[in-house]
């Protein structure tokens, strides 16, 4: 059964303040207890121990799903889209799990995304809202929610300024952090400034030698991969600030050792410093001093991506002559983040598979990841006859050989490119992608690829991306 994805619904987030119009919420109640079973599925149950109705051996032959049936989840999925297609609207080929159209005539658009039994809704005319509304109540139960204030376990903040209409909204995960200290036994740890250790590096976990008994190694292990597995949603929820590390981290969920749970609680005590902080978007593009220090596109709603590489080790500045570098660790950092009405949509941390000769090489592969992303956001906007797909998407990279080479201004040196990063150039023949160079103590892409050793570089960088709800509103 599909789910709306977080990508997909922080682009329904930026389209609606786009236009200025607050993000909508519905809950079906007894979802799974409204599709009807197809003629070939045939399932008998034991009626409920006391039935005053039904005879000792005999039995019940479902017409409809119940709540535990593998089945059920796609039954309500075909349901519920059935119900969305005959009001009218279209499915989205490249997102199944968003719905858009217009349903009365020479009216504005409506779009839905759908999870499980929860919605999300928009349109720029109440008019359609109230139809849709009353549409849907008719068909299945419904409770309508208004504005979305938690969907998916995320803190929605809308800020509307009646002054000059525009609309701005925060979003985090500040309860489900404070239950994750809880669980940890961490609400009252001593925060960290930044979730990277000076001078230990994850890549460089020593295992602290203590002999440890199987049935212990196994409880450090699940510990391990249950804190593991909580990073993970902050990550890529409203979090993006703790991709690296979590990258870095995760490779050890199969052989952690209380070094690696260290390094990963010390993850922890920075998040709980920085509870309150999300990703925001707004439809007031006009910060001159973003736009022209960090290139962030607080001037314009369309999708931009950023695109960086790290080149080698994390701790290659400082090398160690008796110190043995592992294949893995000579694998390059990727990064990219596409943004889109002034916050986040998609954002990746990928350790490439193959170690990169050059710079330029391991830059050329990250345009080529950024690049994958920006198509397909592109074929969603472009289901959604966005205006955003009829120029091509700004594609940033402070490389200039990757930007020159991505221009077809390739010299005999980089021949040797794998044919996969051709689809870069690919790309920007085709005008889906154009991309330009900009310094690199400029690029925001530089969160996604290293252990930032400068404290105070990387938090001018989270406090643009992921800031916090008392200085976003600033």
């Amino acid at each position: 059964m599909p789910v709306l994805g977080q990508l997909s619904l922080r682009l329904l987030v930026s389209l609606a303040v786009e236009r200025r119009r607050l993000l909508k919420q519905g809950d079906c109640k007894n979802a799974f207890c409204h599709p009807v079973l197809p003629p070939d599925e045939v399932v008998v149950i034991k009626p409920p121990y006391g039935c005053p109705i039904s005879k000792p051996g005999t039995y019940w032959r479902l017409h409809k799903t119940l709540y535990g049936l593998r089945r059920s989840p796609r039954h309500w999925f075909t349901c519920f889209r059935d119900v969305l297609l005959s009001l009218g609207l279209s499915q989205c080929p490249h997102e199944p799990c968003i719905f858009f159209g217009s349903p009365m005539p020479s009216s504005p658009p409506l779009y839905v995304g759908i999870y499980v039994d929860d919605f999300a809704y928009f349109s720029v005319s109440d008019e359609v809202e109230q139809w849709f509304e009353a549409a849907v109540a008719a068909r299945l139960r419904v409770d309508f929610m208004g504005p979305i204030s938690w969907f998916l376990g995320i803190y929605f903040a809308w800020h509307p300024n009646a002054s000059t209409g525009h609309l701005s909204v925060h979003l985090s995960q500040e309860a489900y952090l404070r239950n994750l200290l809880d669980r940890f036994d961490m609400v009252d740890c001593r925060h960290a400034p930044t979730p990277y250790r000076s001078g230990l590096v994850y890549d460089r976990i020593v295992p602290d030698g203590a002999e440890l008994s199987p049935q212990a190694r196994v409880a450090i292990i699940t510990q391990y991969q249950s804190l593991i597995g909580a990073l993970n949603w902050l990550a890529v929820s409203t979090h993006p600030d703790v991709s690296v590390a979590l990258t870095l981290l995760a490779q050890h969920n199969s052989y952690a050792t209380p070094a690696h749970l260290l390094g990963a609680k010390y993850v922890l005590r920075y998040l709980a410093g920085s509870a309150d902080h999300g990703i925001a978007f707004t439809s007031q593009f006009a910060s001159s001093y973003l736009s022209t220090t960090f290139g962030w596109p607080k001037d314009t709603p369309t999708l931009t991506t950023y695109t960086d590489a790290n080149w080698g080790p994390q701790d290659a500045s400082k090398p160690n002559p008796t110190d043995i570098i592992s294949l893995a660790e000579c694998c390059s950092l990727l990064g990219s983040i596409s943004t889109r009405t002034g916050g986040p949509i998609a954002w990746h941390v990928i350790r490439e598979p193959r170690v990169s000769r050059s710079t330029c090489e391991s830059e050329i592969k990250s345009a080529d990841e950024g690049t994958k992303v920006t198509q397909f956001i592109r074929h969603i906007l472009s289901d959604l006859h966005m205006p955003d797909v009829t120029l091509p998407t700004p594609l940033w990279n402070d490389n200039r050989g990757a930007v020159d080479w991505s221009h077809n201004c390739a010299n005999k040196k980089m021949r040797h490119i794998n044919i996969r990063n051709m689809a870069v150039r690919d790309a920007h023949r085709f005008s889906e992608i154009f991309v330009t160079h900009l310094p690199g103590d400029t690029n925001v892409a530089d969160l996604f690829t290293k252990e930032h050793k400068d404290d105070a570089h990387f938090l001018r960088l989270r406090n643009i991306i992921v800031p916090s709800h008392g200085n976003f509103l600033t």
